[in-house]
Order: C-alpha cells, then sequence, then structure tokens
C-alpha cells in the first residue's frame, strides 16, 4: 500500500471509527482526491436486518403511495424475526405495526434521509418521488462541490476510486456524500468531517482537515489554526512518540511529504 494511501487510512481509523482523536491537519499536494479517500475507508452500511430509529418507505396497499415508517424494533417470534414499526395514516395518531422481516424486506424503500426525526409525520409520497438511499453511509466534505471529477477517476492500489466508493458519475457521488459549506455544517449529524482547505471554527466530533500547500490562503491557515488551538478548551497536539504503533511507524515514513498535527480535545 502506497505510504500516504496508508497514512489516511490510519487516520479514518484513529479519528471516525474509534474516535481516539478529535481533529487531524494534514497538509497534502491534492486535497480532493484525499477526502474522497477518507470517504472510501470511513464508509459504512445500513442493511437488514434495519435497527431501531431507520427511516424507510412502506407501500399502501392498493395505491400508488408510500407511508413514511421507522423502524421501532425487531423481534423473534414463533421461530420469526419481526420488524415493529412506526407510522402515521393520514391525520390519524401514529401507530404500531409488525411485520415478518422477510415480507417487509420484499416491499419496504430504505429511504435516503435518516436523520429526520419527524419522518413519520411527514405526508405520504407516491412512488415516483421516492428517494432512496443506497445503504452506504459517508462522511460529510465541507467543501464547494467542483472540480471532483478528475479524483473520482483516480487510481488507487489498483482501482478507479469511483469503483471503489460505488459511483458511475459526479451525480452519483453527490447523491452519495454530503458536500456543505462551513457555515452549514449540522454539529448534530454531521459527526464525521472532512475540511478541504478550511480550518473549523470550532472542534466538535471528529474532524480530519486538509490543507494544500499551494493555496493562496496557506499562510493564513497557519494563524487560523494557532487560533483555534488557543480558544479551544482542553486541547492538546499529540507528540510523536504518544501515536499508537501502527500510526507511528507510517507517520515516520510520510512526515516529509505529509506534515501532519493530531489533536486530542479532553
Amino acid at each position: 500500500m502506497h505510504p500516504q494511501v496508508g497514512l489516511v487510512k490510519e487516520l479514518v481509523q484513529s479519528i471516525f471509527k474509534h474516535q481516539q482523536f478529535s481533529c487531524a491537519i494534514l497538509v497534502c499536494k491534492n486535497p480532493k482526491l484525499i477526502s474522497l479517500l477518507c470517504c472510501e475507508f470511513a464508509k459504512t452500511k445500513l442493511s437488514s436486518p434495519y435497527p431501531a430509529g431507520t427511516n424507510l418507505y412502506y407501500p399502501i396497499d392498493g395505491t400508488n403511495k408510500y407511508s413514511k415508517v421507522k423502524i421501532q424494533e425487531t423481534t423473534e417470534i414463533g421461530g420469526d424475526i419481526w420488524y415493529k414499526f412506526a407510522l402515521r395514516r393520514g391525520n390519524n395518531p401514529i401507530c404500531e405495526q409488525f411485520n415478518r422481516l422477510d415480507d417487509f424486506d420484499k416491499k419496504a424503500k430504505l429511504a435516503r434521509d435518516q436523520e429526520g426525526t419527524d419522518w413519520i409525520d411527514r405526508n405520504n409520497v407516491v412512488v415516483d418521488n421516492i428517494q432512496m438511499h443506497s445503504g452506504t453511509f459517508f462522511p460529510t466534505i465541507i467543501s464547494q462541490f467542483r472540480n471532483f471529477e478528475e479524483a473520482i477517476y483516480e487510481e488507487i492500489e489498483g482501482s478507479m476510486l469511483k469503483s471503489l466508493l460505488g459511483i458511475d458519475s459526479l451525480v452519483d457521488l453527490k447523491s452519495a456524500i454530503r458536500f456543505t459549506s462551513e457555515s452549514k455544517v449540522d454539529l448534530e449529524h454531521d459527526k464525521n468531517r472532512v475540511w478541504i482547505n478550511t480550518v473549523p471554527d470550532r472542534i466538535d466530533n471528529n474532524n480530519i482537515v486538509l490543507l494544500s500547500a499551494a493555496h493562496s490562503r496557506f499562510v493564513e491557515f497557519k494563524s487560523e489554526i494557532e487560533s483555534l488551538f488557543i480558544r479551544t478548551e482542553s486541547a492538546e497536539v499529540l507528540q510523536f512518540e504518544e501515536l499508537p504503533q501502527n500510526l507511528k511507524s507510517i507517520v515516520e515514513i510520510t512526515a516529509g511529504t505529509n506534515p501532519l498535527s493530531i489533536w486530542r480535545v479532553r
């Protein structure tokens, strides 16, 4: 594995998957490419049996409409696995239904919106307006959605990046990964964040910041990082000796080409 690819993989594992650190600031030549690589290593799958809280569409018999339902729990009845799910019929109170898992999975469609707490309060939807989710979840990228076309066609360890991400085009990329601006970051739902040539105002949850030394604001980035550290209570920058051995080994190789700072907020 290429050292830079190995470094990104270790950072994703340490920050997004194991929450060992709060933030990594990495200087790299191509932040857009590295951001998508972060997404590839951090992706998670949602599949049946769906956990409590999953939002889905479920068909209304005799119509071309679907109800919006939310899984409450799975339970075993008579040797079979059943879902208990909540839904609302028109203006009626929220009700609960049971359905055998196999039967439910044949009819239900996973909703793109997995964050909406008012999901079952919304109107039914006709089949042509359903917005489905692929079942794969990625970190949020804080960046404008442009100039990513070259990145998705890059080859990583023998495979094209778009194939690794499970997409065919830029349209698929925009549908699969949430791109947003710094002012629109959702602190509650955007738990794992990749920042491109932007220094966050604050550190919440899990962050990887990717900065290009060729960027016109690179000198300003350094000042912004210093200010961020000063105003972040209980922040500490880890020394090389404090890193886990697997991360330490790869940092030793890449430090000359990819300067890195890793922070922990206690």
